[in-house]
């Protein structure tokens, strides 16, 4: 079986790859989890005109809930 120029370059950026990876560290959940922030945002909102007809108007108020990560 004759190797090929390609394997060969496969080859060794595997082995980089093992090489360097136990010098990039492990971070620790607790690190990782304290860059995220939840945060939940609520607003009320007033309509004169919910359904947007020029016929029968409904006045209302609106909840939005909005979920999310920074």
């Amino acid at each position: 079986m004759r190797r090929t120029q390609s394997t060969g370059w496969i080859r060794r950026a595997v082995l980089l790859c093992l090489v360097l990876a136990p010098a990039t560290g492990r971070a620790d959940v607790a690190d990782v989890l304290s860059k995220f922030y939840p945060y939940l945002t609520v607003q009320e909102q007033y309509t004169d005109n919910l359904f947007l007809t020029h016929t029968n108007r409904l006045d209302d108020f609106l909840t939005v809930i909005s979920p999310g990560v920074r």
